[in-house]
């Protein structure tokens, strides 16, 4: 299992021709796609069914597949449908095409196991972005795999490596039972201060703008001690600082060899052995765990091995911290990728869907009202045929955010509903509340002064919108507010354009 999530992960990361999987039963789109993805550095084999695709595909996986919906034998939805059901294959990213734009047929690509959805005839740019947007989250997801399962074999090792001492158990079980780093520390200090009959015991970060050592969390039945120490250790040129560096354990006999000597009164309590053990994170000294305790009490062999031990894992449970941290972040940002337009950075259609289902139950249970506004962009096409589609794509991006700053509550969403569309979900909002609110976009995005020369309206960029309102009821599906939102839009666009129609 490691060693294949390790060639994939060479795969993405080093190999510069991913290897793309086209089927279309087209040939014109085939050689199309081919050409065009060929020509921007990527591996592509090219079939024309999908009997022929599954038979590829099992002989050699590829990395993404562009899969076409609608073919004679098998279907996209079929195709699709049988690769995730096959553990070697359920993974491979699949991006849908088809001339097919209509809603329902975009949720059933997904719903089947579909990634992404690409609408005929192809755009450039659109294609590329898609294709590396998906090979990208690919390539993540396989190094966070591949980083936790490494993670996961080292902490097994240690666990049956060090299984024998019993009170090492305890330390073990705790930082494997908690992701909580300090309630690790604590854990820690206080096991080995009890089981080594410790005076102090501190987990000390080291702190390179000081120069100086820093407790984290400590253990002290001698609570005078620990005050001393936590006055008085923070010099910086001792011999402390530079073994601890060097990721050298040893035991200190002479204080005046790491206590600074203008420290008398420490000097003169001094009646201990000193114990600092580095606590290394990715192979520097990041602190150390530290155990002082009576000279009565020598430290064995066993005690230091015991002790080194507890460091090992601490520096387990400081990566792993840093580990979860960073999985943490991607999840976030794999997260934002499939709820976000890649284009106006706004809610897309998958999230709009999961947004109003949601709101219409809650809403219907509380009976208050539920608002749903669509609104268009007037003569988007003419707009895009005068001025080109990149200077169509910033206009999409000024209107998304200007609808997203008309917003005011965190509960209101904007959605990019499809082309040049847009939906605003306003729960518990009064009809009353909706159009005001549907003016004031209106408003708003007329005074971006966004230049349409050949517009039959206004000069500039303009939005015809349509609301609808009501009291979800059990008897209704949210699409009965869709419906008359946009009969509500209709009207609008038959009106003249520019203006707020409600049904």
């Amino acid at each position: 299992m490691l060693a294949e999530l390790a060639r994939m992960y060479v795969s993405y990361n080093f190999t510069p021709r991913a290897d793309l999987l086209v089927i279309d039963d087209t040939l014109a789109n085939l050689r199309l796609l081919v050409n065009l993805l060929r020509e921007n550095g990527y591996k592509v084999r090219a079939v024309s069914n999908g009997y022929e695709a599954l038979e590829t595909i099992q002989k050699s996986p590829p990395d993404l597949i562009l899969l076409d919906i609608l073919m004679p034998d098998l279907s996209g939805y079929q195709v699709c449908q049988i690769l995730k059901e096959d553990i070697i294959t359920r993974d491979i990213p699949i991006i849908f095409l088809s001339a097919l734009s209509d809603g329902l047929d975009k949720v059933k690509a997904f719903s089947v196991g579909g990634s992404d959805y690409i609408t005929k005839p192809f755009q450039v740019e659109e294609v590329l972005a898609r294709v590396k947007n998906q090979l990208t989250i690919q390539w993540h997801k396989k190094q966070l795999e591949l980083e936790i399962l490494e993670r996961e074999q080292a902490q097994e090792a240690l666990r049956l490596q060090y299984q024998r001492e019993q009170a090492l158990n305890r330390v073990i079980r705790a930082i494997r039972n908690s992701l909580e780093i300090s309630t690790v520390f604590s854990t820690a200090v206080t096991e080995i201060g009890q089981l080594l009959q410790a005076d102090w015991v501190a987990i000390v970060q080291y702190l390179s703008q000081s120069n100086s050592w820093q407790p984290v969390v400590e253990y002290s039945p001698n609570s005078d001690l620990a005050k001393l120490i936590n006055n008085k250790l923070s010099n910086s040129s001792c011999l402390l600082t530079e073994r601890l560096q060097l990721l050298q354990t040893f035991c200190v006999k002479d204080p005046e060899t790491v206590i600074d000597p203008f420290n008398q009164d420490l000097i003169e309590q001094y009646s201990r052995i000193w114990l600092p053990i580095p606590v290394y994170s990715d192979g520097d000294a990041w602190g150390s765990l530290s155990i002082v305790r009576h000279y009565s009490i020598p430290w064995s062999e066993t005690d230091v091995e015991l002790a080194v031990v507890v460091t090992d894992q601490l520096a387990i449970a400081i990566e792993q911290s840093q580990l979860y941290q960073q999985l943490h972040q991607v999840n976030q940002e794999l997260e934002n990728l499939a709820n976000l337009d890649g284009l106006t950075q706004v809610a897309n259609r998958r999230r709009f869907d999961q947004v109003l289902e949601q709101e219409w139950l809650r809403l219907r249970r509380e009976k208050l009202p539920l608002s749903l506004i669509l609104a268009d962009i007037d003569y988007f096409k003419l707009y895009n045929d005068t001025y080109g589609h990149l200077a169509g794509d910033d206009c999409l991006k000024q209107v998304a955010r200007a609808l997203h700053q008309t917003l005011k509550r965190p509960a209101d969403l904007v959605a990019r509903y499809g082309g040049e569309e847009f939906a605003v979900i306003l729960p518990n909002t009064s009809l009353t509340g909706a159009i005001q609110v549907a003016e004031t976009i209106r408003d708003s995005v007329y005074n971006l002064q966004l230049c349409h020369e050949t517009s039959p309206g206004q000069g500039v960029i303009t939005l015809s919108l349509g609301v609808s309102s009501l009291i979800p009821l059990e008897a209704e599906a949210p699409q009965i507010l869709i419906k008359k939102a946009d009969q509500a839009l209709y009207q609008a666009k038959n009106k003249g354009k520019n203006i707020v129609c409600y049904f």
